[in-house]
């Protein structure tokens, strides 16, 4: 028995779309179910989800109204009533291929010692979202994402909590997403195995479609909010101490960024018109990681 973890706030139209994909998995639907967590959304999802379950037999959809909490309570209460052995985790703006689960399954057959299997995003085919083609760019393809692996250091841009997986004994062990920090806790929770725990996750070349319409602003708040991750696991974690994927100061962080910069020149799919553009935004990434990680450094010390 395995279980999907869904998590939403106020999507209800992009909902339905993910959970159809999930539904319509090659896995058999009676090997398992799909839990809703409903961060207490003001929209019309429980409408829509209730009627989305008239219509499907299996696999079993369960629905569950929670107080809003931000994405990592949402996660964490997913956690306590999944029934399944293996806890996957996709987002209510995100459609996943038919063949999802049983690639990340046949990770865990293939390697019995990692303790979780996740991949990466791609935006919609077709479609010219410039700030989500950046992210995809600078996250995904400079990650060497058409290579599998076994992550066991800080570098990697793979398994976030748009796709990912996880044995639920570690979920329980480990005590699930920090929801001090909700917006980033995936990223905590996947640097805190590698850590503290020394567990092994593995990376596949496996995608789900996201279909964020990221702008200029959310794309500065999300690499602030980075920065402020990073921050909080050195702290955390590593004392001050920090590898190079923790450090927040600028001019480190640009090195580790110009690396990725020469991995995507690489890269076929990359446009030449598109290089320009990719360089500021590394360099806007190190600069807003660095400010993020001031921020929380500064606020730690209240």
């Amino acid at each position: 028995m395995y279980s999907v973890v869904i998590p939403t706030y106020n999507r209800s139209g992009s909902l339905l779309k993910t959970l159809s994909s999930v539904v319509n998995q090659t896995l058999p639907t009676d090997n398992y179910e799909v839990l809703i967590i409903d961060d207490g959304s003001i929209d019309n999802t429980e409408e829509i989800v209730a009627r989305y379950k008239q219509q499907v037999a299996s696999p079993e959809i369960r629905y569950f109204k929670i107080k809003h909490g931000g994405s990592a309570a949402a996660k964490n209460f997913g956690i306590k009533r999944a029934r399944g052995e293996i806890v996957f985790f996709t987002d209510d703006d995100c459609v996943v291929p038919k063949n999802w689960m049983v690639t990340l399954l046949d990770g865990y057959r293939r390697y019995p010692e990692v303790v979780g299997v996740g991949g990466y995003f791609k935006p919609p085919d077709g479609e010219n979202r410039f700030f989500q083609k950046m992210a995809y760019l600078i996250n995904t393809l400079a990650d060497s994402f058409n290579k599998e692996k076994i992550i066991d250091n800080f570098f990697s841009s793979a398994a976030f909590s748009a796709n990912v997986s996880y044995k639920k004994d570690i979920l329980e062990k480990t005590g699930g997403f920090d929801e001090n920090i909700s917006a980033t806790a995936s990223v905590e929770l996947r640097y805190r195995l590698i850590a503290k725990q020394k567990e092994k996750i593995l990376c596949i070349p496996m995608f789900v479609t996201h279909h964020c319409d990221l702008n200029f602003f959310g794309y500065i708040k999300k690499l602030f909010r980075q920065g402020r991750c990073k921050q909080y696991c050195n702290d955390k974690y590593f004392r001050g101490n920090p590898p190079l994927a923790f450090d927040v100061t600028f001019w480190r962080a640009s090195k580790k960024l110009f690396v990725a910069f020469h991995n995507i020149l690489k890269i076929k799919d990359v446009k030449k018109p598109d290089l320009p553009a990719i360089f500021i935004f590394l360099f806007l990434e190190a600069f807003l990681n660095a400010a993020g990680g001031s921020v929380e450094k500064y606020f730690s010390k209240l």
